[in-house]
């Protein structure tokens, strides 16, 4: 897990209560909205939330910039 933050998101995504399949539906569509390089904040209070959005970004190539339970920061990839 990162620990670095960065100070704004161009996009923010309450998933509240949302998790595993659901939630990476709703991540992979808000991140597709992104240009490259840009930053999505998505707050999810899943507990397995940590566990599914790291292995979601080890899979896809975009960087998880931190994670602190329920606030995950996420940038892009670059195309």
């Amino acid at each position: 897990m990162m620990l670095n933050t960065i100070s704004t998101a161009r996009a923010r995504w309450d998933a509240g209560e949302t998790g595993c399949s659901q939630l990476i539906v709703g991540i992979r569509s808000a991140v597709e909205r992104l240009a490259p390089g840009e930053v999505l904040e998505v707050v999810a209070r899943d507990p397995s939330a940590v566990i599914d959005i790291g292995v979601w970004c080890g899979m896809t190539g975009h960087r998880l910039v931190s994670a602190a339970h329920p606030i995950y920061v996420l940038q892009r990839k670059d195309d």
